[in-house]
């Protein structure tokens, strides 16, 4: 009996000096869109419509912030064109551009770090030169694919995500019209945006508007620090 007792005590002291091991929590996954200041992306452009040429440009992230409508975003530099501004809150992604061609600023919620199917809409309000009101774009998202392998030109990114958008019936002077639209863009995890396709056709002789846009974006060498 004494050694039975021994040996329960025993057993009871050594789980009481027994430190427990803590399993480390698994890494966050790394987002679409670093924003790591010195980060850089070249691309290479290719438009086909409405006049074929083809450019060049570099990304850079900077180490400053610019705080609209109450969300940080950080400053990229664009070799070819204006700043753009980029924000990540939670699964969200927004961007803020500017449409050069009617100097008008846009926050966009581009991309969200979703299931296959998920779907979101925005609708802004553009105006464009020569018509008297202001026009409300619908913009409809969807993520068409994710985790995918994807090339472009000899390189092949991992866990990418593909985002469709099309634009909805618009009411132009009183009269709908439905664009013809196809944008597509893909984003690699820990990389950013890699690849981008869109097409787009829009005709209102009354309102002297006749748009045919077909444009290319691939990520040709980058960075990330």
């Amino acid at each position: 009996m004494n050694k039975l007792v021994i040996f329960y005590a025993v057993l009871i002291l050594s789980g009481c000096n027994c430190k427990k091991s803590v399993p480390t929590p698994p890494a966050a996954p790394a987002k679409f869109m670093p924003t790591t200041a010195g980060s850089t992306w070249n691309y290479s452009t290719q438009t086909y419509m409405p006049l074929p040429s083809t450019g060049t440009y570099t990304l850079k992230a900077t180490a400053k912030d610019s705080v609209v409508s109450g969300k940080t975003y950080r400053v990229f530099t664009n070799s070819s064109s204006d700043n753009e501004y980029y924000n990540i809150t939670g699964t969200d992604y927004f961007q803020l551009g500017n449409l050069a061609a009617i100097n008008q600023r846009l926050e966009l919620l581009y991309l969200k770090d979703a299931a296959v199917g998920t779907t979101w809409t925005e609708t802004k309000t553009i105006t464009f030169p020569g018509i008297p009101t202001p026009i409300s774009v619908p913009l409809n998202y969807s993520v068409t694919e994710k985790g995918i392998s994807y090339t472009v030109g000899t390189k092949t990114f991992t866990d990418v995500a593909h985002v469709k958008v099309t634009i909805g019936t618009l009411s132009v002077m009183g009269f709908p019209i439905t664009p013809v639209s196809d944008f597509n863009y893909y984003y690699a995890r820990g990389v950013g945006r890699i690849y981008a396709r869109t097409k787009l056709t829009i005709s209102v002789p009354l309102a002297g508007i006749n748009i045919n846009n077909d444009d290319e974006l691939k990520l040709v060498s980058y960075t990330i620090l």
